[in-house]
């Protein structure tokens, strides 16, 4: 599936969403400092190596 093909999905299925662009992040700390909090998300990190 590309970007289209989900776009599409999640619309023709009335599912909301919101799209936010940020520079590719590979730690927590990378992601707390570059992706803005996003209302009724919680963020934890990942368990796995």
């Amino acid at each position: 599936m590309n970007e289209a093909e989900l776009y599409r999905l999640l619309h023709d299925r009335a599912v909301p969403y919101e799209r936010v662009e940020h520079p590719p992040v590979y730690t927590y700390e990378e992601a707390e400092a570059q992706v803005p909090p996003l209302p009724g998300v919680t963020y934890q990190e990942s368990l796995s190596p």
